[in-house]
């Protein structure tokens, strides 16, 4: 049975060697140590979203082209699906840091 991340990760990699760049260099424009590059590309893992959109960032493309499963989105599509991922992240984000600011305000 084929592993879903195989696919994520094979156009990962894919991508970086397109690029030119190494697991060192692609884990450096996106904050982590080259072995979780190694974990993504081999599909041991997915990366959380803020990871997964930095990847997209870092590899110049959209984010649904690296987690596409045969379905094709035209360009509005994937902007719209692109910035829809990235407000999630920002709020879900921005909830995180109020409720570190609470839970810090409790302890004291």
């Amino acid at each position: 049975m084929p592993n879903e991340l195989d696919g994520f990760g094979a156009r990962v990699k894919a991508r970086r060697l397109e690029l030119g760049l190494t697991m060192e260099a692609l884990g450096k424009r996106i904050a982590v140590h080259r072995q979780a590059i190694i974990q993504y590309e081999q599909g041991r893992c997915v990366p959380r979203l803020n990871h997964a959109l930095a990847l997209a960032d870092a590899l110049e493309i959209p984010l649904y082209r690296l987690t596409e499963s045969g379905r094709v989105f035209d360009s509005e599509e994937a902007t719209v699906s692109d910035r829809l991922l990235r407000e999630a992240w920002n709020r879900y984000d921005t909830l995180a840091d109020k409720l570190d600011a609470l839970a810090q305000e409790a302890r004291r």
